[in-house]
């Protein structure tokens, strides 16, 4: 199953424990709306209309009765009315929010924004990642524009797939860049067959994640996704009292301890001479 931004943000909130999130099972709801009755029972929290603690925080799908959307999804809340507690989002879920789903509400003090922007410095943090791009299919030229994500170095390896389905390897070629904001250019000293798909490995930082089911390179286990977020999350909340130094040297050597653990694939490196 894939691991998304939703589940990487769930995953990093629920390390700081109670301070930071809320889970609930919903009695009932809409796309809109999200009903929660045990809200003013003995043991829960009493909210108001007006509490920002609650209406500026963010309400996060954990789980649905029967596996499907909006499961999560994550939206901002924008009101709730105390009467009937009933939570409203400010843009609609995939789907209704029914009874018996699994619900979380995260703490105004954390800003879904932030969050998404946190994960996406924690990625950049991990470092390069290996990527292939097939998007180029060969012509009679012997200049071909790169994709902009795989610009910044020499391709770590070029191929080229054969009559048989299977690949061979190009190394008579030339990598010229370009100005920022622009495409690098692959140049071939011999022109090659025509309508043949290249297959182009490149290191890059991960792709940036913006929407709730972005997907991590799988290459990252679930614990240094949500070992890094926390200890990001701490960081930015510029700790000063030893409780909270405390929660983030912890959350620190998971991280690490997590990070020690992770391995990363790679391809074969091809010395430039060589054509198989």
């Amino acid at each position: 199953m894939a691991y998304t931004l939703s589940n990487m943000i769930r995953d990093g909130i629920t390390t700081l424990g109670r301070v930071a999130y809320r889970r609930f099972t919903a009695t009932g709801g809409s796309t809109t709306t999200a009903l929660n009755t045990n809200f003013n029972l003995v043991g829960d929290p009493v909210y108001t209309d007006g509490d920002e603690s609650l209406v500026l925080g963010t309400l996060f799908v954990v789980s649905t009765t029967d596996g499907a959307a909006p499961q999560g999804e994550f939206q901002r809340i924008s009101a709730y009315t105390e009467t009937t507690t009933t939570i409203e989002v400010d843009t609609a879920f995939s789907a209704a929010i029914g009874a018996g789903d699994s619900l979380m509400i995260i703490h105004s003090q954390f800003k879904i924004e932030d969050l998404v922007e946190l994960a996406n410095q924690t990625l950049v943090d991990l470092g390069q990642f290996y990527f292939v791009d097939s998007s180029l299919t060969t012509t009679t030229t012997r200049d071909y524009t790169l994709p902009i994500a795989a610009k910044g170095a020499r391709p770590y390896s070029v191929e080229i797939e054969t009559d048989t389905d299977q690949r061979e390897y190009v190394n008579d070629y030339n990598y010229i860049t370009a100005t920022p904001g622009t495409e690098a250019t692959l140049q071939f000293n011999s022109s090659l067959v025509s309508g043949k798909t290249l297959y182009i490995t490149y290191q890059a930082e991960h792709p940036r994640l913006v929407d709730w089911d972005d997907v991590l390179d799988e290459s990252i286990p679930e614990s240094v996704a949500k070992w890094g977020l926390s200890s990001s999350i701490l960081r930015w909340q510029n700790p000063s009292d030893g409780v909270e130094l405390q929660a983030m040297n912890e959350a620190l050597r998971n991280y690490e301890v997590a990070k020690q653990r992770m391995t990363r694939w790679a391809p074969k490196r091809v010395p430039k001479w060589a054509n198989y």
